[in-house]
């Protein structure tokens, strides 16, 4: 009888006990829920303001590199100045500050690349510029033709500076008559690259740190992002709409 007791007892305890278990998890369950829905609206600001944009930046990085010196203007980004909403900012320091100490060593990178590569057009123009106003004034006496439609000489002078270096570099012309122009001259207007081998030789170094930093960056970033979206269940698609970045 006794005996009989205790085990009633117990398995009564035992059932009690896994009531209070059950009871427990649930409004932990739905406790987390709450939570997740108050933090929603802030973690997609967050991807929406720092994670997509930082990935996208980085593939833009990687694609203006591949297309070789002539693009690197665009591939030199200073990603931390793209940020403009202070608190989440904030917010992503106090997450993921290893990835943001990254993200700025990459920054500094690409700010040295930056200023080397205009060094490096600075070059090539003071190079350039006075051989260029006479092969272009030649040009358009022997063939009737404008390469630009104002010869004035200071014009003349900013064409050249915004366009010839980065032809010099490896850049198509941008017109027909400067594909002419260029299949005559380029060749000979090409030599002054030399002068600035040894800028081009740091810039490809930058480079090359700068392909190191973005294979640390991007796997990281990539999987926070996917990771959060998971937990607080927003959908890759009603973010795309939100976002240019997608």
């Amino acid at each position: 009888m006794a005996l009989k007791l205790i085990c009633e007892i117990t398995i009564g305890d035992i059932i009690s006990g896994i009531s209070v278990i059950l009871f427990c998890w649930f409004t932990y369950q739905a406790l987390k829920q709450t939570r997740k829905n108050v933090e929603r609206p802030r973690i997609k600001e967050l991807l929406r303001v720092i994670i997509f944009p930082t990935i996208y930046f980085l593939r833009e990085i990687i694609k203006n590199i591949e297309k070789g010196i002539a693009h690197y203007a665009k591939s030199f980004i200073t990603i931390e100045n793209t940020y403009r909403d202070e608190l989440i900012f904030i917010e992503f320091k106090d997450k993921y500050p290893e990835i943001l100490n990254d993200i700025r060593k990459l920054d500094s990178i690409c700010k040295s690349a930056k200023e080397n590569y205009n060094e490096l057009h600075n070059i090539i123009f003071e190079e350039i510029k006075d051989e260029s106003i006479k092969k272009i004034k030649e040009f358009n006496e022997k063939f009737d033709r404008k390469i630009y439609t104002d010869l004035s000489e200071e014009s003349i002078i900013n064409e050249v500076k915004q366009e010839f270096s980065y032809y010099i570099l490896g850049a198509d012309p941008s017109s027909s008559s400067m594909k002419i122009f260029w299949n005559e001259h380029g060749e000979q207007l090409s030599e002054a690259r030399k002068k600035g081998k040894e800028l081009e030789s740091s810039i490809e170094e930058d480079v090359n740190k700068i392909r190191e930093m973005i294979e640390r960056i991007k796997p990281r970033l990539t999987e926070k992002r996917d990771s959060l979206m998971k937990e607080y269940g927003i959908e890759p698609r009603i973010l795309k709409q939100e976002t240019r970045w997608g």
